[in-house]
């Protein structure tokens, strides 16, 4: 007996774009939400540092 596919709830991010856009747009997709982290530098956050009194 096959099994049956998931629906859509149950599908994780990555399932579900998999199955609605073709590779060539995920692909894309990363590469511009990549440089858009590296622009903003957001993957490399700093500790506030703390004043001395």
């Amino acid at each position: 007996m096959p099994r049956r596919k998931k629906k859509a709830t149950e599908m994780t991010t990555e399932e579900l774009a998999k199955r609605v856009f073709p590779k060539k747009v995920i692909d894309e997709v990363k590469r511009v939400a990549q440089e858009a982290d590296e622009k903003s530098g957001s993957g490399k956050q700093e500790k506030p540092s703390s004043p001395s009194e």
